[in-house]
């Protein structure tokens, strides 16, 4: 239901406290030619649009964390395989000796 005010000043003073609202001056007879009608419409253009930028923003967080976490993985995954190659060169050759020797003992 909107607010009716009698004087100009209510009008301005009401519309400047409120958020998102608008004066609309409504005469529809003779008699209510003093009444000034007040809606208070929440901007909905900018309701929806932060709606939207929330919506973008949590999306983007999402994405970001995927792609750090795959960047992370290939890292490790690198730092796995030259730690497997340097145990690999190490102990392959020892493991052969060992059954060298084993052999030249029988």
């Amino acid at each position: 239901m909107p607010k009716t005010l009698g004087h100009d000043a209510e009008v301005v003073v009401c519309v400047a406290k409120t958020k998102g609202a608008i004066g609309v001056r409504k005469r529809r007879s003779p008699a209510q030619a003093r009444v000034k009608t007040v809606e208070v419409k929440v901007g909905t253009t900018m309701h929806r649009l932060n709606i939207i930028a929330k919506i973008l923003l949590s999306v983007g967080v999402f994405i970001f964390g995927h792609l750090l976490a795959t960047a992370l993985s290939q890292i490790q995954g690198r730092e796995a395989r030259a730690s497997l190659r340097a145990t690999s060169e190490a102990l392959f050759p020892a493991a052969r000796r060992s059954q060298e020797a084993e052999v030249a003992s029988l």
